[in-house]
């Protein structure tokens, strides 16, 4: 009788591990467990049904040919394209390497300089990159619970909202059988679409901005860059001797021909309403110039008038967090992925 009943138990244990087997085998099984990872993310269930090496290098050729697009000349075409293609594998283990450290921090990584050899450099500028992958601004609404039979797999619908431009768009997943017989996603189907509608919305939005905002901000440009060549003039005559006439020149410069100008211009960027979605974060960057350029002609003029060398140290520190967000600034406006300089040496 027992062993009746353990022959029984073994069997019915069979079958439900049999059953298990297929289930998790299963497209079902995938789309499952991918939709429970819109509500809680989980490292292991994403590596089981994202084969993210594949998803990246077949997103790979769509990414950086959208620059051709907008940031490349047809003149630079064909050499852009020929350290595209033989830079394919280090970039994608680069940026496999940054959305790992995303996925297990929340956080996007700084990752840039990439070494040729002695003499050059090669900048590959992942910000852009990333930014024109639409990682960062893309959030998932819904996974459908269906699929259909495509391009020698299971294709599942992915409803996404970029939340820069607030457009919804539907991916299309492309699912293959791994060697462990699960399903896995290994590529985007539609993503060069997805790429290309909200570049093009975001590059008509960067227009109507820079036609917004672009005259009235050439002039305080121009009114500065005055006040700066008067500015600079004044330090290099400076006399020892005449000390405190110096320094009442330089403090005047600074408060009548730089910090009113840049203050209109402040006024007037926060002033500036109906900014086009896709310009938005370039809006901001521009007002946190603006900021950093106030508070470290600010700190100059305190330097001056004190002669104090920790307001020239905070000055210098304004000036050179003021840098960085213009590169972003640049980065934002002209999307170069990859570029080359000569090593300081």
């Amino acid at each position: 009788m027992k062993d009746r009943i353990i022959a029984w138990m073994a069997c019915c244990f069979l079958c439900i591990y049999a059953i298990f087997a297929y289930i998790v085998s299963t497209p079902f099984y995938t789309c499952y467990e991918l939709r429970s990872l819109t509500k809680n993310f989980n490292m292991a269930i994403f590596e089981r049904c994202v084969d993210l090496p594949s998803v990246v290098n077949n997103s790979y050729d769509v990414v950086m040919n959208s620059f051709l697009d907008t940031s490349i000349p047809a003149s630079g075409a064909d050499t852009y394209l020929h350290f595209t293609n033989l830079l394919c594998g280090p970039l994608n283990a680069q940026f496999l390497k940054l959305i790992d450290s995303y996925l297990n921090t929340g956080k996007w990584p700084e990752m840039r300089d990439i070494t040729m050899d002695n003499n050059r450099t090669m900048d590959i500028d992942y910000d852009v990159i990333l930014r024109r992958s639409l990682l960062e601004e893309t959030q998932i609404d819904e996974l459908a619970a269906n699929w259909h039979e495509a391009d020698g797999g299971k294709v599942i619908s992915m409803t996404v909202q970029n939340k820069d431009m607030q457009v919804p768009f539907t991916l299309s997943l492309l699912l293959k059988k791994s060697a462990g017989g699960y399903w896995r996603v290994v590529k985007i189907l539609n993503y060069a679409q997805y790429v290309h509608l909200i570049e093009a919305k975001r590059t008509r939005d960067i227009d109507a901005y820079q036609k917004l905002v672009g005259d009235r901000r050439e002039k305080f440009t121009q009114q500065v860059l005055c006040g700066r060549k008067h500015f600079n003039k004044l330090l290099i005559d400076f006399d020892e001797n005449k000390c405190a006439i110096n320094r009442r020149d330089l403090i005047n410069c600074i408060d009548n021909e730089v910090l009113p100008v840049l203050l209109a211009e402040q006024q007037y960027m926060n002033a500036c309403q109906n900014i086009p979605l896709g310009a938005q974060r370039l809006h901001a960057y521009n007002l946190d110039y603006l900021r950093l350029r106030i508070a470290m002609w600010q700190k100059y003029k305190e330097s001056v008038a004190t002669n104090n060398s920790a307001s020239l140290v905070e000055a210098i520190s304004l000036q050179q967090k003021s840098q960085q967000v213009e590169n972003q600034i640049n980065s934002f406006l002209y999307a170069m992925p990859i570029f080359f300089h000569d090593k300081k040496r």
